[in-house]
């Protein structure tokens, strides 16, 4: 049943949480009904392809408190009493069957009504980032604990944040992943709306941070109405600040048309003062100019290729180059859909290799970063498995633009398996490289040491995703100083 289905892919905000849990807040006019015991789930396996060996194996560790059950007719154990640990085990058929009910906006809105109804939150579809009670799901990052609450429809975009939030010293209390699709006019941002209240609601949350894809104006005011009483920073990709709706509706909140630029306002908020986050990229960025200069050739060399892993990163890209460069800035996944790939020639190019078209029968590139690289050789070196896909700009390529992620999830050295082919195409007064590295230094992949193999062959590393796209902007306006100035 759907009342079936939403218990199962609900998870409540703090149920992980030593000592205490943090309920969703349900609307006022709505309670959830009495006879509905609230559902906890530590975490849930979705590939199980024994669920009874795999509930056995879990009552071993916890010998003293677990207890065999099920769930819905599935395999589960539970700690006695305790809500803080539940293991619910589900075939691989059963998974498939779920993810076929929600591919469309109608069972996404029901399945949402009715996790609504319970008091739940319902993280997905599409929702690949979470921390919650200080444990990640899907593709996270190792973030401290601290102040501010994170709601995204935007999965990489709530990484971004909560990583640049980690830096600055500031932290999370957690972060709740809707899923790309809650912000639109039919799903009416049912569980961004819940998130933004339920965290509103907790005292430890002291400041929100919204943060969206391009949203619809009106479901993007109506989310930052539930957060009102609480400060509130809101990054909408893709909506200018000045949206009439969106500023009349928006109140206490601050609105910001990048990451970066959120993370900066909502660190304000709690009372700290990030750096600068473009400190000596000038300097960086006009030695890579000077590399990439002969005579005849610097001037040719004019177009931005982007090959991202992070679909938000993507967007924000595109909304700042978009800005800086004054030109239409072409993209499998455009902020404009006049212009969607494949682009015309002398056009700015930037690609979402996380998107569907890129990833069917293939792990998403941040798990494997192979046809990523190949992708990269092919069209900027003509090399790889497709040697015959050199792209036909690759002369007028000034700046390459791409992520590394780091984090629970992603490939264990994603700098290194992209440093081969970088490194070849810095070479020999090629475009400049410039890549933005997202993660944190408790990350298991070694943040500083990423970064630094990375710098050693060349690449410009900034600080964060937009100062990348800022850096490539300046490489095309041949104006180094504007990568820090810029806004």
């Amino acid at each position: 049943s759907m009342a079936a289905i939403a218990a199962l892919l609900a998870l409540v905000i703090g149920a992980v949480a030593p000592g205490r849990v943090i309920k969703a807040q349900a609307p006022a006019q709505a309670p959830a009904p009495a006879t509905i015991e609230p559902l906890h789930f530590h975490h849930v396996h979705l590939n199980s392809t024994d669920p009874a060996a795999a509930a056995a194996y879990y009552q071993k560790p916890f010998a003293l408190s677990a207890v065999k059950t099920t769930f819905n007719g599935f395999e589960a154990v539970k700690t006695g009493t305790s809500v803080l640990f539940s293991v619910i085990m589900i075939a691989y058929n059963v998974v498939q069957w779920i993810i076929e009910k929600v591919k469309h906006k109608k069972e996404e809105i029901e399945l949402k009504r009715r996790a609504g109804d319970l008091g739940l939150l319902v993280m997905g579809p599409g929702a690949g980032t979470a921390i919650l009670g200080g444990v990640g799901l899907g593709f996270a990052n190792a973030v401290r604990r601290g102040p501010v609450g994170v709601v995204a429809a935007a999965g990489t975009g709530a990484q971004e944040v909560s990583c640049l939030l980690d830096r600055w010293g500031v932290g999370v209390t957690q972060v709740i992943g809707v899923g790309g699709r809650d912000l639109c006019e039919q799903v009416g941002g049912a569980m961004a709306r819940l998130g933004a209240r339920t965290l509103a609601a907790d005292p430890s949350t002291r400041a929100l941070l919204l943060v969206s894809k391009p949203p619809d104006p009106a479901v993007a005011a109506a989310v930052i109405a539930e957060a009102a009483g609480t400060p509130t920073v809101a990054v909408m990709l893709g909506l200018v600040a000045d949206d009439a709706q969106l500023a009349d509706s928006a109140g206490h909140a601050v609105l910001t048309g990048t990451l970066e630029q959120g993370a900066i306002a909502a660190a304000r908020a709690v009372g700290v003062e990030p750096p600068a986050p473009g400190h000596l990229l000038a300097e960086r960025v006009a030695t890579a100019l000077d590399r990439i200069h002969r005579p005849g050739q610097q001037d040719a060399r004019t177009l931005v290729r982007g090959y991202f892993s992070g679909g938000t990163l993507c967007y924000e890209a595109q909304v700042v180059l978009g800005r800086r460069l004054g030109q239409p800035i072409w993209s499998n996944e455009p902020l404009d859909r006049r212009f969607q790939a494949p682009a015309p020639s002398g056009s700015h190019l930037l690609l979402d290799l996380g998107a569907q078209e890129y990833t069917q029968g293939r792990p998403h590139p941040m798990i494997d970063p192979t046809a990523r690289r190949d992708l990269i050789a092919a069209d900027l070196l003509g090399t790889g498995p497709d040697r015959a896909g050199r792209a036909a700009d690759a002369d007028r390529v000034a700046a390459v633009l791409l992520d590394v992620v780091l984090g629970y999830g992603a490939h264990p050295d994603p700098a290194g398996a992209l440093l081969p082919v970088l490194a070849e195409v810095v070479a020999n007064g090629g475009p400049v490289v410039i890549a933005y590295l997202l993660g944190t230094d408790a990350d298991p992949q070694d943040y500083r040491a990423q970064r630094r193999s990375l710098e050693e062959i060349g690449v410009i590393v900034p600080d964060t995703n937009a100062r990348a796209a800022h850096a490539a902007a300046a490489v095309v306006l041949r104006d180094p100083d504007s990568s820090e100035t810029a806004r």
